[in-house]
């Protein structure tokens, strides 16, 4: 089942993807865009080679960005499976990704899985000097990286 929409309440999604996974059926979404069931484009998917990657994506343009370079590689995906870009909050769990990976798991055409998401938030503010990464590199401000005219 694919849910299109992204206004649905974080409880309703929880509570539909509990419902789903007791009854063997994978929900993608909600906010889900992008898609590929056994080669069938679905959403804003690109057309790509068959092959056997599977995604699990929470970031449909990171599943797009992926699907496109396996393709121009020559490798082709066997599933772009999207959860949502909430499911991997603390809110919802996993629920969908978990049941994504299973369906991959059991499927012959995957060989290997790769894991799409967006770089989390931290959950509470980070003490001045640090980054939420980790890393003490730093993108320049705006107007420092403005060209400047000839």
């Amino acid at each position: 089942m694919l849910v299109f929409s992204d206004g649905v309440p974080v409880e309703h999604e929880v509570a539909l993807k509990r419902a789903a996974h007791d009854a063997g059926v994978l929900v993608m979404g909600p906010d889900c865009g992008t898609a590929i069931v056994s080669g069938v484009a679905l959403g804003f998917a690109n057309v790509v080679r068959p092959g056997p990657v599977g995604l699990v994506a929470a970031s449909g343009t990171g599943a797009q960005q992926i699907s496109c370079l396996l393709d121009m590689a020559g490798v082709g995906v066997s599933h772009v499976l999207g959860v949502g870009g909430r499911d991997l909050k603390e809110e919802v769990g996993g629920l969908g990704t978990l049941d994504a990976l299973a369906a991959l798991d059991a499927d012959d055409a995957t060989e290997r899985v790769l894991l799409v998401s967006s770089r989390p938030r931290p959950r509470w503010p980070q003490p001045s000097g640090s980054s939420p990464t980790g890393s003490r590199y730093r993108c320049a401000p705006p107007s420092s990286r403005r060209r400047r005219p000839t």
